[in-house]
């Protein structure tokens, strides 16, 4: 299609199964008259006949553009046929009404390339047996192949179509209805009654639906004969439908109803209608939200109703009386109630009105459209909203507490920046995997359980992700629909201003779906230069590596494949796999997010001038550090060193080994009383080995939940990595408390590239324990241990990272 002007307007075709009499054609009339000043045109296609074509008529005169294809229900040359037309239109979105409508309209969207939209008109709460309930589930899985969005009218729809753990995002959009029509002359009320024969002393109540079973018709007559005999009182019905004739009968039989119940037919005044009344009556057994009872608030008109679907939504505690369903005489308590309380029915119109204009009128639900419709059109990398940030979401895999490693620590730091800068109840952490068991740390952060993926998840993803859609293996073992339709929907119920989404693990949950407001990927670092350096020290043979890639991911992984990340032939042939996956997964993403972030400033510019992506540096916020680097220092002059790091982390793993086996003894041979106390959990075997072979000189100590004391007693740290990528974060948490740090060239990445003040670079092991042993001299020390502190200071201090993270998440403050 040729492109359309930068100013016209956002042409929507909307399908529906006909254009006869109902609730959701008179929905379409109701946009349509409204939609241009939302910068909308209206398309609409009716696919089948019907007995009476009325809307079609009053949609033109509206303004919208119609079309009739008098297609049969099971046509599908009618997906061809509306294809031709959404591109004779240059439709730019299709918006589909009912599940005749769902099929052909999502077929030809598809067909097209245009977004498409489901809008649910119905609550089907009685499933009718397992043939009913499977149709349902078909229906929503089609939904989730064809449309971007389904539309729920009422909270109650949307729990009842979340029940079916339907993947497509559901968004909640009450149709509203335009502002009435300015009341005829005086007198015109009077006239009206006149003609339905009540009264200045009589009570008119009024019932505007289809006549339908669903309806509750044959609940209002019965509530009708229980009436007290001494309330005057006349219930006008207004529709038709197929029971209309069986209703009038009804009435004309029975004396009773005969004197106190008008049966009307189809009206055109119904706004004349509702002005005319003193209250509402709608007994439905189900509906999903009748516009009349918002017709009913906008006149300011009191209403008496069913607690079903989405009608509670509607009235609320103040804009009338709910009753149970199909209960008479509760029905007609309340219209006697009601209509024997005029101070009531006064107050209840005007709450209605005031429900009307905050969330019914015309303009607000066209103007919820076309934030839908363009969060739609907008491309992913572009987001709507660029102002203020006043809520966040964060995705991630990662429990932040205890912040035992440095991924903990990075994110429990996002978070501490987050609620220095909005409310808590504004900040979402949607978290995937076993629900946390340490939730008390995230002070007033709303948690959010997403799930995990089941072991079938894991199987499929592997099959689909891998083999089909060249995902890595990480992507594939954390992939889940179930998730990826949690996530989005909860993501789309919270609507934040920004979404932080924790590496591409997490955005496989949210890639594609467009969104409104600001999104940074964090990418934590390259896994692709990390598995690159795994496989350089496997092919050394110069190197005793025995060492697991899979680290922390390996509880991710079924216990039945761990032996393949073990084995030397088949653990280099999936490093090489996943190292070729990954790559090709932080390209895309970084190309499909507006903003993505790393840890390490030379990989943010290796991707960024690989992709010409958006891609920046940030450093990492790390909790307690303010108040730890000013601490005192306890060192006594003893030659005690320290070794920090979750040892299931495959480098942390190695290089620990790596100075046992090789740097150890050099560092005894120098310094006869020296000790290298080990802090991490999850040491294996062979470290615990390489550990015992020096005794009492090497002491294991696991996790260390007060760091600041263990290290305040410290000489210096040593950090021995071989491979390894991003900041490590073990090497900040000792600048900023004043401890010298050796450390290897790939453990100082990111914060230097060679030897500084308080960062003293080596090549090797032995090198390292050389180093450790000079920094026993108390004045090679002090100087050393200034410089650690200059070092964070000018870098990583709270300041610092606090702009950063102002600058990527627009958290900044208004002065």
């Amino acid at each position: 299609m040729i492109p359309k002007p930068a100013d016209a307007p956002t042409t929507v075709v909307h399908v529906i199964h006909s254009l006869g009499a109902g609730g959701a054609e008179n929905v379409l009339v109701e946009l349509a008259r409204t939609a241009p000043d939302a910068g909308l045109r209206i398309v609409v296609v009716g696919l089948s006949d019907a007995e009476d074509d009325r809307n079609a008529h009053r949609l033109a005169e509206a303004g919208a553009t119609v079309y009739q294809l008098h297609a049969g229900r099971y046509d599908l040359g009618a997906v061809r046929r509306l294809a031709a037309i959404v591109r004779r239109e240059r439709g730019d979105v299709v918006h589909t009404h009912l599940k005749h409508a769902d099929l052909v309209g999502g077929l030809a969207a598809r067909l097209v390339g245009v977004p498409a939209v489901s809008t649910l008109h119905v609550i089907e709460s009685d499933p009718r047996g397992a043939a009913h309930r499977a149709r349902v589930r078909a229906a929503v899985l089609a939904r989730a192949t064809l449309f971007d969005r389904v539309v729920a009218l009422s909270e109650a729809q949307r729990a009842w179509y979340s029940s079916f753990h339907a993947p497509t995002p559901v968004v909640p959009v009450p149709n509203g209805v335009r502002e009435p029509a300015p009341p005829s002359p005086t007198g015109a009320r009077a006239a009206l009654r006149a003609e339905l024969g009540v009264d200045d002393r009589t009570l008119l109540g009024v019932t505007v639906s289809l006549m339908r079973p669903e309806k509750g018709h044959a609940v209002a007559l019965a509530a009708v004969r229980l009436l007290p005999a001494d309330l005057p009182f006349v219930l006008a019905l207004a529709g038709d439908g197929p029971l209309l004739d069986t209703v009038r009968a009804e009435v004309e039989v029975d004396p009773q109803l005969h004197e106190r119940v008008r049966v009307l037919g189809y009206r055109s005044d119904v706004d004349d209608l509702l002005r005319a009344a003193d209250l509402v009556v709608h007994p439905s057994h189900e509906d999903a939200l009748p516009t009349s009872l918002i017709s009913a608030l906008a006149t300011g008109t009191p209403v008496v109703a069913t607690r079903v679907g989405g009608i509670p939504d509607i009235v609320g505690d103040d804009a009338g009386i709910l009753v149970p369903p199909d209960d008479p005489a509760a029905l007609a308590a309340a219209v006697a109630d009601l209509a024997r309380d005029p101070g009531r029915r006064e107050a209840c119109g005007l709450a209605g009105r005031a429900r009307y204009d905050s969330t019914f009128a015309a303009p607000v639900w066209v103007s919820r459209l076309r934030t839908l419709y363009d969060q739609l059109l907008t491309p992913p990398a572009e987001p709507l909203h660029d102002g203020p940030v006043s809520s966040v979401a964060v995705v991630s895999a990662v429990a932040p507490y205890p912040s035992d490693s440095g991924k903990a620590m990075v994110i429990a730091g996002f978070l501490r920046h987050l609620r220095s800068r909005l409310p808590h109840h504004q900040i979402h952490y949607l978290h995937v995997g076993p629900p946390l068991r340490r939730t008390a740390e995230f002070k007033g952060v709303q948690v959010h359980e997403m799930g995990q993926p089941s072991r079938t998840d894991q199987l499929i993803g592997l099959v689909r992700g891998v083999l089909l859609r060249r995902q890595s293996l990480q992507e594939a073992f954390l992939g889940s629909p179930r998730v990826a339709a949690t996530v989005q929907q909860t993501l789309a119920d919270l609507d934040p201003d920004l979404e932080i989404i924790d590496t591409v693990r997490m955005e496989q949950h949210v890639a594609g779906r467009r969104f409104r407001g600001r999104r940074v990927l964090y990418l934590d670092d390259l896994f692709s230069v990390r598995y690159t350096r795994m496989l350089e020290v496997l092919r050394d043979e110069r190197i005793d590596a025995d060492f697991d890639p899979l680290g922390q991911f390996s509880h991710n992984v079924p216990a039945q494949l761990h032996w393949l990340t073990r084995a030397p032939l088949t653990r280099r042939a999936l490093l090489r796999f996943e190292r070729g996956r990954v790559a090709r997964s932080e390209r895309r993403a970084a190309r499909t997010n507006p903003t993505s972030v790393l840890l390490n400033a030379e990989e943010a510019r290796h991707l960024r001038e690989e992709t010409g992506a958006a891609v920046v540096a940030i450093p990492p916020s790390i909790p307690g550090l303010s108040r730890s680097a000013h601490q005192p220092d306890r060192w006594d002059g003893r030659p005690e060193f320290a070794f920090v790091g979750l040892l299931s982390l495959a480098h942390n793993h190695d290089g620990l080994g790596w100075f046992l086996r090789e740097g150890m003894d050099e560092l005894l041979a120098l310094q006869p009383d020296a000790r290298l106390h080990v802090i991490g959990r999850d040491a294996d075997e062979s470290l615990l080995a390489d550990a015992a072979r020096h005794g009492d000189q090497v002491v294991v100590h696991g996790f260390v939940p007060d760091l600041d004391e263990a290290l305040s007693r410290m000489c210096a740290l040593v950090n021995p990595l071989r491979f390894g990528s991003g900041i490590k974060i073990k090497t900040l948490d000792a600048l900023a408390r004043g401890l010298p740090v050796v450390s290897t060239p790939v453990a100082a990445e990111g914060i230097a590239t060679h030897s500084r003040p308080g960062l003293i670079v080596v090549p090797d092991v032995v090198e390292a324990a050389r180093a450790l042993a000079a920094l026993v001299d108390p004045i090679v020390r002090e100087r050393q241990t200034q410089g650690a502190q200059a070092l964070y200071a000018q870098r990583f201090a709270d300041p610092v990272v606090a702009a950063a993270y102002d600058e990527v998440f627009g958290t900044a403050r208004e002065d």
